[in-house]
Parts: C-alpha cells; structure tokens; sequence
C-alpha cells in the first residue's frame, strides 16, 4: 500500500517521517497476526536486543528510505525492476564472503537478471519506443551506409 501511496500521495512531512510511520502502521497491522501464529515472543537478552536494533535501523529504517527516495526519484516501475538485483548482490556476497559455489546456473541467472532490469529501464524502453516508431529507411543499415 505503502509503494503505491507515495507516488499518489505526497505527505506533509519529510521522507524520514513517513517511512517511519508506515513502519508503524504496518507493524501495528502485523503485530496481532504474529501473536495469533507465533504465539508470545522469547526473552530477549542483550545480543538479540542489540541484533534487533540493528535491524531496525539499518536493515530496515535505512533501506525504505532508500525504497522510497527511489519511488519518488524514479517513479514504481524502475525501482520495482531494481529490487530484482536483490539476488545478484546476494550470489556475489555469498561467493565472496561465505566461499559459495558460482558456476554457469549462478552465472546465466545474474545475466538474465540484470538483462531484464537494464532492458525495463526508463532510457531502455524509451529506446525501443523511438526505433519502432521510426521510418523503415532509418533502421536499416544500408540507409546507414548511404548517409
């Protein structure tokens, strides 16, 4: 609901506050459901306490202010297409950093994924637009030649 909104609705406010509040409002949306399927959370001590945190500011707060500086720079469609490098960044973390296999699946998944995220761009599809729309003389290479 959020993604859509910011586009359409344009708060009073800063970005900051209205990530935060629709934090809240989701959390508060989601805080019974977990109750219901999870049942009362587990004590937590001081390590969990500081991984939470951590979470919730960096993990969280700071990536949907990034999410929704995008939405409003770009508009949804770009930055939808750009959550697709998600598992990229992840392939390339988990071989750096955890010793993971990278071979040809690995490797033909990332082309694909960021072939559709480039091909999905604004300039991209205003490309295509422009060559289909243009006269046959100019999109065949003899008509090249000859200029």
């Amino acid at each position: 609901v959020g993604f859509t909104l910011v586009k359409r609705w344009t708060p009073p406010t800063d970005l900051l506050t209205f990530t935060s509040w629709q934090l809240v409002a989701g959390g508060l949306f989601l805080l019974p459901v977990a109750l219901v399927v999870e049942g009362p959370p587990p004590s937590i001590d001081v390590p969990a306490a500081a991984a939470y945190v951590w979470l919730g500011l960096v993990g969280t707060g700071l990536a949907y202010v990034a999410w929704f500086t995008g939405v409003r720079t770009l508009g949804a469609g770009p930055t939808a297409l750009i959550g697709l490098v998600n598992p990229v960044v992840g392939t390339l973390l988990g071989v750096a950093l955890a010793g993971e296999a990278f071979g040809l699946p690995q490797l033909v998944g990332m082309v694909l994924v960021l072939g559709g995220v480039t091909a999905g761009q604004p300039f991209a599809v205003e490309r295509v637009r422009r060559r289909r729309a243009a006269p046959a003389s100019e999109t065949r290479p003899e008509a090249c030649l000859a200029a």
